[in-house]
């Protein structure tokens, strides 16, 4: 490697990362990183589980089709309302980023799918 070379999170990804984990966490929420997270063409998915659905689709074999898992409660990607990468968006500009209260919008937007 490289001495010279340093690498870093971005800070804003890591905040809403860390945001997205403490809420989860507060309301007994799994948080799943897909295999493909920040992949070349990936927007930084994450996706919520409640605990049971979360068990329940770790002891699915690997050959098991999409319909047999139990479905996440919400998702985030890093994109703005053109569906472009930008960390200062969430979801397709659903979720704007940008300002102080950023883990309060991702909160309700949980709790808002929750609720659904």
């Amino acid at each position: 490697m490289n001495k010279n070379y340093q690498s870093t999170l971005h800070p804003n990804y890591k905040r809403q990362q860390e945001a997205i984990k403490e809420i989860c966490q507060e309301l007994n929420l799994i948080v799943y990183y897909p295999n493909y997270h920040a992949d070349t063409q990936d927007k930084n998915t994450v996706l919520v589980y409640t605990p049971e659905a979360h068990e329940y689709n770790k002891q699915l074999p690997e050959w098991a089709s999409n319909d047999q898992y139990k479905p996440y409660i919400c998702s985030f990607e890093n994109s703005d309302i053109n569906g472009n990468f930008s960390l200062d968006w969430l979801n397709f500009g659903a979720i704007d980023c940008r300002g102080i209260h950023e883990k309060e919008k991702i909160k309700s937007y949980i709790l808002s799918k929750i609720n659904n």
